[in-house]
C-alpha cells in the first residue's frame, strides 16, 4: 500500500482544511486545480491566487488560462505531502497600490532621480519600515517588535575616528591665493575644487628605521593614505546670495564639476584626481558669545555641500577605501585659519537618503517656524534683527525623522558628530603657477591680458632658442588654469599633447621634453593680444 498524500488548504477566512489523497504518486501527477477540486469540493471561489511559500499562482475559470504554473502537476511545483496552501480571493497580479501603498515615501519621491547609495551597508529606510507595520496593525497600539524593527531602521550617529585620508598636504601658493581672492570680494564666502594625488607613506613621519644587517627582513612599518595638493581651481561664482554674506555659491558649477569637460580632461591628462574642496567662511559667522557655536568651521549646510561632493567622486571612482578619500577644507577669512575634515560614511549615506532638512538660507525648518511664531509678536524693527540672525547657518540641522545619538532618538543633529579630523601639513603643489592664477576672476575659462603677453613674449623665445630655450614657456604652462583656459582654443590632439608634455616636464624630464613647432605656432595665434 502506498503512502497517503495531505495537502493543508488556510481559506480567506482562516480556518484551515485537509485535501488527502490515498495514493501519492497519483496525488502528484495532478495539477493544482484538480487537486483542490477533487470529490466534488467547493475549496475554490474564482478569481483567486493559491500562495505557497514565495510562490503565487492566480487562477480563474476553468476555461481560462492565466499562468503556466496552473497547468504544471504538484510535483513540478515542488508542492510535497503536508504542504501548507494559502488561498487569497480575487487576482493579486497587476493590482494598483491603494491606502497607505500608493503613498510613496518621501525618500523615493524626492530621489526618484539619485537611487545610488554611496555606502549600501548603511542604508536605511524608515518610513518603509514604518507603512509596513501600519499595513500590518489595525489599532494604533504597536507591539516590542514593531519598536524594535522601527529602532533598526533609525540611523545611529557616532563620531568615526579615522577616515580613508590620514592627512593632507595642502598648497601654500594656492592657498594664499584663494584668500586673496577672498579678500578682493569683500570677504564673501568662496569655494574652490582641490585637485591631486594619492600617496602611501609612513604614518609616523619621525621615526628612525634602524637596519641591523642584510640579511635580516624589513622592519614591518606602519603605512597611511594622503592626498597631496598639487592644483586649485575655483570655478564660476555667482553672489546671488547679496541678503546673505555668510553663504557660498557651490551650485553654480562645483556641485558638478565632473560634467566639466574642460577640467576633467586636464586632470586626467596630468594624472590628477580630486581629493577634496575648499571653501572659505568669514569671522563673524559664529557671532559673538555663541555657546551653541563654539567656532565650528563646518556647519550642517557644509556638510551636505561636501556629502553631495564626495558622493560625485564615488560615482565615478568606484567605494574602494583607496580612492573614495574626499577632504573638506575651511579657512577663515581675513585671519587664513585653516583646518581640514573628512564627513563620516553614516553622514554621506544620510544626505544621500535626503535625510537633512534646508531652506534656502541654511537655516533649519522647524527653529525657524518658532522664529517666525515669535516674530509675529514683535515690532518690525526687532524682525530685522531677527532674520539677519537666522541667516546664518546653523551648527544643529534637522533630519527627517529620528536618528539614534548616544542611543537616544533625536531630529537636531549636531555636526560635529558629521565630520572626522583630519592632519594638515603644506607643500608647494606642481601646477599652481608661480606668478599668478593667470585666469580672470570671474570667468576662469578666461586668460587675462597679463597672462597672454607673457605667453606671447615666451613663446617668441622659444620659437628663435632651441629646444631648451623652451623651459620658460613650459614654467608657465605649468598652471592648471592657463591649461584650462586654453583647452577650447586649441584641437583636442594638440592639447592633450601640450598638457601631457607640460606634465612630463614638470616630473624632471625638462631636457628631454620639446613642443611641437606646429602646436608652438597656433598656440602664438591664441595668446596673441589684438
Amino acid at each position: 500500500s502506498s503512502k497517503p498524500f495531505i495537502l493543508r488548504v488556510r481559506q480567506p477566512d482562516g480556518t484551515v482544511e485537509r485535501v488527502g489523497f490515498a495514493n501519492a504518486q497519483a496525488a502528484q501527477d495532478l495539477t493544482l486545480r484538480q487537486a483542490l477540486e477533487q470529490q466534488g469540493r467547493n475549496i475554490l471561489q474564482y478569481p483567486c491566487s493559491v500562495q505557497f511559500g514565495s510562490t503565487c499562482i492566480p487562477l480563474t475559470n476553468e476555461d481560462e488560462t492565466t499562468s503556466p504554473s496552473s497547468q504544471q502537476t504538484l510535483q513540478s511545483l515542488g508542492i510535497r505531502h503536508g504542504s501548507l496552501l494559502t488561498i487569497a480571493p480575487g487576482d493579486t497580479q497587476d493590482k494598483k497600490p491603494s491606502g497607505l501603498q500608493a503613498k510613496p515615501s518621501r525618500r523615493n519621491k524626492e530621489s526618484i532621480h539619485n537611487k545610488w547609495d554611496p555606502f549600501p551597508d548603511l542604508a536605511k529606510d524608515y518610513e518603509g519600515a514604518l507603512r509596513m507595520i501600519r499595513r500590518r496593525k489595525n489599532s494604533a497600539q504597536l507591539s516590542f517588535n514593531d519598536l524594535s524593527a522601527m529602532h533598526q531602521a533609525l540611523h545611529s550617529v557616532e563620531p568615526q575616528s579615522t577616515g580613508p585620508l590620514h592627512r593632507l598636504y595642502l598648497c601654500q601658493v594656492a592657498a594664499e591665493r584663494f584668500a586673496q581672492a577672498t579678500a578682493t570680494a569683500e570677504n564673501r564666502p568662496r569655494v574652490a575644487l582641490l585637485l591631486g594625488t594619492r600617496h602611501r607613506e609612513r604614518r609616523d613621519l619621525k621615526k628612525i628605521r634602524h637596519k641591523t644587517s642584510l640579511s635580516s627582513t624589513t622592519e614591518a612599518e606602519e603605512f597611511c593614505q594622503v592626498a597631496k595638493v598639487q592644483a586649485v581651481w575655483q570655478p564660476q561664482q555667482q553672489q546671488q546670495h547679496q541678503s546673505n554674506k555668510y553663504l557660498y555659491d557651490a551650485q553654480t558649477e562645483l556641485l558638478h564639476f565632473d560634467r566639466k569637460e574642460a577640467v576633467m580632461k586636464v586632470a586626467e591628462w596630468l594624472g590628477l584626481v580630486p581629493i577634496g574642496w575648499m571653501y572659505s567662511y568669514p569671522e563673524q559667522r559664529h557671532g559673538s558669545g555663541s555657546k551653541d557655536e563654539d567656532s565650528l568651521p563646518v556647519f550642517g549646510h557644509d556638510i551636505q555641500t561636501a556629502a553631495q561632493l564626495q558622493m560625485s567622486h564615488m560615482r565615478r571612482v568606484g567605494r574602494d577605501e583607496a580612492d573614495r578619500g574626499f577632504c573638506t577644507v575651511a579657512m577663515q577669512t581675513p585671519s587664513g585659519a585653516t583646518e581640514v575634515f573628512q564627513v563620516s560614511d553614516v553622514a554621506v549615506q544620510m544626505v544621500a537618503e535626503n535625510m537633512l532638512v534646508f531652506d534656502n538660507d541654511g537655516t533649519s525648518t522647524d527653529k525657524k517656524k518658532k522664529k517666525k511664531k515669535a516674530s509675529n509678536t514683535t515690532k518690525s524693527s526687532n524682525n530685522k534683527k531677527k532674520s539677519a540672525s537666522h541667516n546664518k547657518p546653523r551648527r544643529f540641522v534637522t533630519t527627517r525623522h529620528p536618528v539614534l545619538v548616544d542611543g537616544q532618538e533625536t531630529t537636531e543633529l549636531d555636526s560635529v558628530l558629521c565630520l572626522v579630523n583630519t592632519a594638515l601639513l603644506s607643500h608647494t603643489g606642481t601646477f599652481v603657477g608661480k606668478s599668478s592664477s593667470g585666469v580672470k576672476k570671474t570667468n576662469p575659462y578666461q586668460l587675462t591680458k597679463k597672462m597672454r603677453k607673457t605667453l606671447s613674449k615666451a613663446l617668441k623665445d622659444a620659437a628663435t632658442a632651441s629646444t631648451s630655450g623652451q623651459g620658460q614657456l613650459l614654467e608657465l604652462l605649468c598652471n592648471f588654469n592657463v591649461l584650462v583656459a586654453l583647452y577650447d582654443e586649441l584641437p583636442a590632439a594638440d592639447m592633450e599633447s601640450l598638457v601631457k608634455s607640460v606634465g612630463k616636464y614638470a616630473k624632471g624630464l625638462k631636457k628631454a621634453t620639446a613642443l611641437d613647432p606646429a602646436i608652438l605656432k597656433r598656440l602664438d595665434q591664441v595668446t596673441t593680444v589684438g
